[in-house]
């Protein structure tokens, strides 16, 4: 009989600790933006700066889950953007988080102890130019919060 009332009281704890949550807002990602452009315009390749003026992306998780939460917004006006990507690299040192969309990925790693972030994009194409290979890599700052 204690045994099982220790035993519930353990689950119970556990289960109605709240998860730590976390965030991490990282602000205008500056970068490169390389590849073959696609058919609208003939195969040619690129390679130069590029940036996301403006910007703000808002990582929000809870340790030991697997879901988060990537909220970007853009100076302008413009409505964010809410995203659920999948955390696959859950450390003190970096989260990775995976977006997948139909013809792109998404790879982001918050650095938490560098205050950074690195924002990679792999898809098929600039814009509405579809049929190339393209890659958009960033760095940001960011502030981390618990």
């Amino acid at each position: 009989m204690v045994r099982r009332a220790i035993m519930f009281v353990a689950v119970c704890f556990i289960a109605c600790t709240p998860a730590h949550a976390l965030t991490a807002v990282c602000k205008n990602p500056v970068g490169r933006i390389s590849g073959v452009h696609g058919n609208a315009a003939g195969g040619k390749a690129f390679d130069e700066p590029d940036a996301i003026s403006n910007a703000t992306f808002t990582f929000l998780w809870n340790r030991g889950e697997s879901e988060a939460t990537i909220v970007s917004q853009s100076s302008g006006g413009s409505a964010s953007t809410k995203e659920t990507a999948l955390l696959i690299f859950d450390s003190d040192e970096q989260l990775t988080f995976l977006v997948v969309y139909e013809s792109a990925v998404w790879i982001y790693s918050v650095y938490p102890l560098r205050k950074m972030a690195l924002m990679t994009s792999h898809n098929n194409g600039v814009s509405v130019d579809s049929g190339g290979a393209v890659v958009k890599s960033y760095q940001a700052t960011c502030d981390i919060g618990q």
